[in-house]
């Protein structure tokens, strides 16, 4: 009996229906043949290393946006991250708040501009019930002073609809790792500054 050695080290990820799956791509060699290969433990554990990032629960992420067709394309976006997860959706804050009290997300991305409360109301409420929460503006007016309102009333950051979704995800994983983000143009207009991602 012969033996085979694995060369490639390569291994993927495949989104599926039921969450993820390893998929490991190698070419193999007969040693009789050619002396070079890759030992079959290294792989194993790098697959096994990769198993545990993904056995690693999703953040849960809350919606709050009053424009149906974006607040579907957001949660598409993220859901599409990898390691984020939309755990539900509004439309208003009287809609928002009971739902964020059952659903705990890790982190809320709310418009500034709702009917009936705004989102600066939104979180206000929010930060007297849920300290723990982040909370992620995302809005369509570019002006510092709407961003620093925002901060002020314990939000996290603040992002212009406009961006690429990618960065939507990126403000995300800033705010989710305790730093506060400002979308770039935003910093631009009162001074000609960078984003901020402290």
């Amino acid at each position: 009996m012969r033996t085979i050695e694995l060369l490639s080290e390569e291994v993927t990820v495949a989104p599926n229906e039921s969450g993820y799956e390893l998929n490991s791509v190698g070419a193999y060699q007969d040693p009789l043949t050619q002396s070079r290969g890759v030992p079959l433990c290294r792989l194993a554990t790098q697959l096994t290393a990769l198993r545990r990032k993904l056995a690693q629960p999703r953040k849960k992420i809350y919606i709050v946006e009053d424009h149906p067709a974006f607040r579907e394309g957001l949660a598409q976006v993220l859901n599409d991250a990898g390691d984020l997860t939309v755990c539900g959706t509004a439309g208003a804050v009287n809609q928002a708040l009971p739902a964020i009290a059952r659903t705990k997300p890790d982190l809320v991305l709310a418009d500034i501009s709702l009917p009936g409360r705004s989102g600066l109301r939104l979180i206000k409420e929010l930060r007297s019930v849920v300290r723990s929460v982040k909370l992620l503006v995302i809005s369509m007016n570019n002006e510092a002073c709407h961003a620093a309102r925002v901060l002020r009333s314990g939000g996290d950051g603040y992002i212009m609809k406009q961006e690429d979704p990618d960065e939507i995800v990126h403000a995300i994983h800033d705010v989710l790792a305790g730093r506060i983000y400002v979308s770039e143009e935003v910093m631009e207009r009162p001074r000609g500054g960078g984003r901020s991602r402290v």
